[in-house]
This record gives C-alpha cells, sequence and structure tokens, in this order.
C-alpha cells in the first residue's frame, strides 16, 4: 500500500472489504470476474476521504460516498475493458464473445452498486451530479471506441477517464464536509488536474503539468495537516511514474 494512504488506512480497509464481500456474495458474479484489485486501486475512495478530511471528520456517510465512487470507478474499468479490437475478436470466438458479455454484465452490476449505496446511505442528493457523471464518461468512451474503428493501425487506447472520476470524488468530499463554495472548486480543479496528470496517452511533459497544476490547487487552500496529506499522496504519485510505474511510496 502507498504510504500516502497511512492516514487513511482503517477507512480503506473498510471499503475493500465491503466491496470484496458485495461481489463475493453473489456467487454469479463472483465466478465470472476476475476481482483482481489491490489497496493500491483504492486512490479513488481515497481522494473522496482526504477531500473530506480538510475540512470535517470521517463518518459513515464519508465512507458510504467514497465506497459508491469505488464503485463506479471499477464499473468503468470492466466496460473499458472491451474495445474495438476486443469486439471484432467475439466475431470470430464464441468464448471471446462469452468473455466481452462478462465484462459488460459486470460492468452493469457494478454501476448499480452503486445506486443501491446511495440509496442506503440517504444520499440521493449526489444522484444527479454522479449520473451525469457516469454519462459523460461513457461519451468519451464511444468517443474512443469510433476513434480505434476509424484508425485500425493505429489503434488507440481505450482510456479510463480519471479527470472526470477524481474531480468528482475530490468535489462531493468536499460538499459532503462542509466545505465552502471556493474550497470545493479548488478542491474539483485539483482532481481533474490529477485525473489528467494519469490519464493514458498524455506525454510525460503534459503529466509533470498537470501534477503541478494539482498541487497549485492545493496551495489555495488554508493550510493545514489533512491538505499536506493530500500533497504527499501527489508527490507519491509523480514520483511512482518517474519509476516506470513502480509502486515506491
Amino acid at each position: 500500500m502507498h504510504n500516502a494512504f497511512y492516514p487513511i488506512e482503517k477507512a480503506l480497509t473498510i471499503i475493500e472489504e465491503k466491496i470484496r464481500t458485495s461481489f463475493n456474495k453473489n456467487k454469479t458474479i463472483d465466478s465470472i470476474a476476475e476481482f483482481n484489485y489491490t489497496m493500491d486501486d483504492y486512490l479513488t475512495s481515497a481522494l473522496v476521504i482526504y477531500a473530506a478530511k480538510i475540512y470535517g471528520e470521517v463518518n459513515e456517510r464519508i465512507l458510504s460516498l467514497a465506497e459508491t465512487m469505488q464503485y463506479i470507478f471499477f464499473a468503468v474499468s470492466f466496460h473499458n475493458s472491451v474495445t474495438e479490437d476486443s469486439l471484432i475478436k467475439s466475431n470470430s470466438s464464441l468464448d471471446h464473445n462469452k468473455n466481452i458479455q462478462y465484462s459488460v454484465l459486470i460492468g452493469d452490476f457494478t454501476y448499480g452498486k452503486f445506486f443501491v449505496n446511495l440509496c442506503d446511505s440517504d444520499m440521493l442528493c449526489y444522484l444527479d451530479y454522479i449520473s451525469k457523471m457516469i454519462c459523460k464518461i461513457n461519451e468519451e468512451s464511444v468517443i474512443g471506441l469510433k476513434n480505434q474503428a476509424n484508425s485500425p493501425n493505429n489503434p488507440v487506447e481505450n482510456p479510463i477517464k480519471y479527470s472526470i472520476v477524481f474531480s468528482g470524488c475530490c468535489l462531493l468530499g468536499a460538499i459532503e464536509a462542509g466545505a465552502g463554495l471556493y474550497q470545493q472548486k479548488c478542491l474539483e480543479a485539483f482532481g481533474h488536474a490529477l485525473g489528467m496528470a494519469m490519464e493514458n496517452g498524455v506525454s510525460n511533459e503534459q503529466r509533470d503539468y498537470y501534477y503541478k497544476l494539482a498541487l497549485i490547487n492545493l496551495d489555495c487552500l488554508k493550510s493545514n495537516s489533512h491538505r499536506d496529506e493530500l500533497k504527499n499522496l501527489v508527490f507519491c504519485l509523480k514520483n511512482k511514474d518517474s519509476k516506470n510505474n513502480k509502486m515506491v511510496c
């Protein structure tokens, strides 16, 4: 696990166990889903928690919100495993076609879990924002698939839209914790910049620019230990990138 996750290790462990249990309880899903995620894949949850910690305590509602956003991240991950190339292969292979169908169905199941979680946590006030966020992610995914189809000799990865998800995580965490409008905008901009730094296809120069922009947006917030924890996370991720994606923090 990231050392940068240490301050919220207990909270992340609770979320990880709840999500893993929800998959294991559904025997059909558990039998076909390759749920190989580790704690390092829970950056989505971490951003919700860290954004909220700057302005308040991490309570049950914050944990539920973080869990909700994590479900969305995993759903997007499952759906983004379906590429134009894999769709072509599915036409010539029955087994491959089944795998494609499984990825889509598991992604749909996981999207459903986010809605159930919002209902159970009495946080349907965020449904409008999250729904629009998911629509935007899916629109970008469709564009990616079209680009692959139009450029068969120059395939483009169908990326997870980190910038969309991360900005939403930071904004909703700040709103739930009671941050002011200016602080909400700063954290939303921070999440967007951090996500852009992690998008597929971004050059090293662009990546450095977005990491710097993320830190600039954090510096707009009043300094406290929890804001510094979030800055440490940025340095950790930047260091990871510079070490050929090897976890070093």
